[in-house]
């Protein structure tokens, strides 16, 4: 007798095949998001000119990953828009930054910012969805925002 059944197997194979279109879809994306950011910055249109245009002084990243080092890295030496902590739920590389790192829990213990950056795209409408319970509002996706510097 075989060590999985019929249906165990298939259901395995179901959820391999999701998780892998999982993957793909979330590769596309974050291939899509960085191709525009680079021809952004070859077209020398930036973040910080974004953030300056929109009366945005100071932002918190939510996410540190790719997309939440890279958005770090561009602006942290800006004396125009701060960045004055990051937001991550996992366990941080923290010799990567020279800023507070804080969980979600924490944040209502943060001083207030413009805006709150959202970098894992795949995810935003949760993390948006968390941080409007805390009473938070002013959340924007970096998604949308290196495609708007892109079509300006």
């Amino acid at each position: 007798m075989d060590k999985f059944g019929d249906k165990e197997l298939l259901n395995l194979y179901v959820n391999t095949l999701d998780e892998v279109d999982s993957m793909n879809y979330r590769n596309k994306v974050y291939y899509s998001i960085l191709y525009l950011w680079l021809k952004n910055k070859l077209n020398n249109k930036n973040i910080e000119d974004y953030f300056l245009k929109n009366k945005i002084k100071t932002i918190a990243v939510y996410g540190a990953g790719n997309l939440g080092e890279l958005l770090y890295d561009e602006l942290k030496n800006s004396n125009k828009v701060y960045t004055k902590y990051l937001i991550d739920q996992g366990n941080v590389n923290k010799k990567n930054y020279q800023i507070p790192i804080i969980k979600l829990e924490q944040l209502s213990n943060m001083e207030e910012v413009d805006c709150i950056v959202v970098t894992p795209i795949y995810a935003y409408d949760q993390i948006k969805e968390n941080l409007s319970k805390l009473g938070l509002n002013k959340i924007m996706c970096i998604d949308d925002i290196v495609t708007e510097i892109y079509y300006e």
